[in-house]
C-alpha cells in the first residue's frame, strides 16, 4: 500500500499544465515540420526542445561555476599540491604500461 501511495505522488508532481504560446507564423510553421519530420506531436516537439534548452543552460551554469574555480588561488594550490602527492605513483604507472608485457614485475 504504501508503495502505491508514492507512486501515486510521484505522479501527481508531474501532472501536465495545459499552457498557451503564442508563436508567429513563420516559428509555428517550422516547429510544426520538424514535428512532423520526427514522427512527434507539436507539443511533444516544443517539450523536448524546452528540456534540451533547459539542460544546455544548466551545463553554461556548471561550466561557469568551473571557469570561477579555476581562477581560484586556493583551490589552483590543492592542485598543485595534489599533483605533488600523486606524481610519483602516476610516474611508475605511465613507465609501467610502457614496458613490455613479459618484462613487468608482478603487482605488489
Amino acid at each position: 500500500m504504501l508503495l502505491c501511495v508514492r507512486i501515486l505522488a510521484v505522479q501527481q508532481q508531474h501532472k501536465r499544465r495545459r499552457i498557451t504560446l503564442d508563436f508567429d507564423k513563420p516559428l509555428l510553421e517550422a516547429v510544426d515540420q520538424e514535428a512532423h519530420e520526427s514522427h512527434t506531436s507539436r507539443s511533444q516537439f516544443i517539450t523536448h526542445a524546452v528540456r534540451e534548452a533547459l539542460r544546455i543552460r544548466e551545463r553554461q551554469r556548471i561550466d561557469a561555476a568551473f571557469e570561477e574555480m579555476a581562477k581560484d588561488p586556493i583551490y589552483q594550490q590543492q592542485l598543485i599540491e595534489i599533483n605533488q602527492q600523486l606524481s610519483a605513483g602516476s610516474d611508475d604507472a605511465w613507465q609501467w604500461m610502457g614496458t613490455d608485457v613479459h618484462d613487468r614485475e608482478p603487482s605488489r
